[in-house]
């Protein structure tokens, strides 16, 4: 007497991929979806916020409030301007308020070669009074512009830099 060997009680015989035929298929079909998922995912995850942090943010994220200019553009990478009224490379403002000198350090993209289209994009304010960090980010930036009354950049900055 043979013995049949089959796990599945199917009237057709086992397949190589010891998958009875009516059941190949729903795993095919199964197969497809699980790498189609897959896919799905990988690409989703390639597509992820694809925006690169602003320039200087990784830097900044260690550095505390008070801490002295020198220090902190010490750990910033040297800018590339070389026009006049520039510090450490990169472009100043500087405002006498309220008896405080307050100077806003533009961070920018390095290769950027001066041409900031989209301000908000492209910098990143570092806020000091009386040369120590007070904040950086636009955040910050947009808190203290209210507070003391500084221009707030909104259209492209060009090559014209402040005299102080």
């Amino acid at each position: 007497m043979a013995r049949n060997r089959s796990v599945y009680h199917c009237a057709f015989p086992r397949t190589r991929s010891n998958c009875p035929h009516h059941l190949r298929p729903i795993v095919s079909s199964i197969r497809t979806a699980s790498v189609l998922l897959l896919a799905a995912s990988l690409l989703l995850v390639g597509c992820g916020d694809s925006a690169p942090p602003l320039p200087g943010e990784a830097a900044l994220a260690e550095v505390e409030e008070g801490t002295p200019r020198d220090e902190v553009m010490a750990l910033l990478p040297q800018g590339e301007l070389t026009v006049e009224g520039t510090f450490e490379g990169y472009r100043r403002n500087r405002y006498l308020t309220d008896g405080m000198m307050v100077e806003v350090v533009w961070l920018h993209r390095q290769g950027s070669a001066g041409e900031f289209e989209e301000p908000r994009a492209d910098l990143t304010p570092v806020i000091f009074v009386d040369a120590v960090l007070d904040g950086w980010g636009w955040d910050h930036f947009d808190a203290r512009a209210d507070e003391w009354s500084l221009p707030v950049p909104e259209a492209p900055l060009t090559e014209e830099v402040d005299p102080a």
